[in-house]
């Protein structure tokens, strides 16, 4: 997840080849192999952050700014450089094609489609 909201995608590329062939593990601790798992905990981990950087790109357009971030909830202060990073790599277009492409990407991962290709390809078109 921060490897692509902060554009760096060769880098992603690698992480996610890793991750679909080595596993992941869950917030509860557990190790999953499973690609579907994998990919709809990437979706889960993935949508609040880019709901936050769309929410502060409004904020940053009315003239706010980290004040303003933090106290609207959307980042707290020891995550702020990494926050202002991806706040830097990802521009509100890129947020909503991203987000649209999620959708479609649950739906498939749901209904048989691959996921690992699905999350590659996302890296590809949308990491930057």
């Amino acid at each position: 997840v921060e490897l692509f909201l902060e554009g760096k995608r060769s880098e992603c590329l690698d992480a996610v080849e890793r991750i679909f062939s080595r596993g992941q593990t869950t917030e509860k601790g557990a190790h999953t192999f499973e690609p579907t798992g994998i990919a709809l905990l990437f979706i889960g981990a993935i949508l609040p952050r880019l709901r936050s950087l769309r929410r502060a790109h409004a904020l940053r357009a009315e003239g706010g700014g980290p004040e303003q971030w933090m106290a609207a909830g959307l980042v707290q202060r020891p995550f702020l450089p990494r926050f202002e990073r991806q706040l830097a790599a990802t521009n509100p277009r890129r947020i909503d094609r991203v987000l649209q492409r999620l959708h479609a990407i649950d739906k498939s991962v749901k209904s048989g489609g691959d996921p690992a290709m699905l999350i590659e390809l996302l890296v590809m078109e949308h990491g930057q």
